[in-house]
């Protein structure tokens, strides 16, 4: 939405400014061999096309810095995960559930310090994470935390990564049919740049 947004807007920023410098300062009208009558069109077009340039590589320069990526999408075990679907997450008959979160980022692990994927804790059942999985855990509140600087590792160039967490869910002794969702939030850090951010969620079902 946002690389859109900039493809719009950037030949209108380019078409005012360009007309207005022309205006305030038409460097052609000093070249002796230009025409008096074709300094204008010509010193609109050199701007326009400096202009552009300019602009585009800024704006490249803030994507390749500032901003980054970042899609979580839950699902069932041994479903393709689509960002789309809404999938219905069940125990079975002991008692035990699992989420599968897939995240994909692409962007610079600076952008991502001290930031956190969190999923609330749920009232009827308890989640956990695996010590195998890196980057996870469940804090004092009952709530599972993905730790999302972890993912790139050592690097902090601008890279594709991705990562996919289990989360393991089992069941209170409670009776009677529960219904929650399980969103994934996303906790920003110290510093804010700018993410896109994607999600999905699922619905944790408990049945009689």
């Amino acid at each position: 939405m946002v690389q859109k947004i900039f493809k719009f807007l950037i030949p209108i920023l380019v078409s005012v400014l360009g007309v207005y410098l022309a205006n305030q300062c038409n460097i052609f009208d000093y070249i002796s061999f230009i025409p008096k009558d074709k300094s204008f069109d010509i010193c609109i077009s050199t701007y326009f096309i400096i202009l552009d340039i300019f602009i585009v590589s800024f704006i490249e320069f803030i994507e390749e810095e500032y901003m980054s990526e970042l899609k979580v999408t839950i699902s069932k075990s041994n479903t393709v995960p689509e960002i789309s679907s809404t999938p219905i997450i069940e125990f079975n008959a002991m008692d035990l559930a699992e989420a599968i979160v897939n995240v994909e980022i692409t962007g610079r692990k600076k952008n991502f310090l001290n930031s956190t994927i969190v999923f609330s804790n749920v009232n009827f059942a308890t989640m956990q994470a695996s010590v195998k999985e890196k980057g996870s855990s469940v804090d004092s509140d009952g709530n599972y935390i993905i730790n999302l600087e972890e993912i790139f590792g050592a690097s902090d160039m601008r890279i594709a990564t991705s990562a996919t967490f289990k989360i393991s869910l089992v069941k209170e002794p409670i009776e009677g049919e529960r219904t929650i969702e399980m969103i994934p939030e996303l906790k920003k850090g110290t510093f804010h740049p700018l993410i896109i951010y994607k999600n999905n969620k699922a619905i944790l079902k408990l049945e009689r």
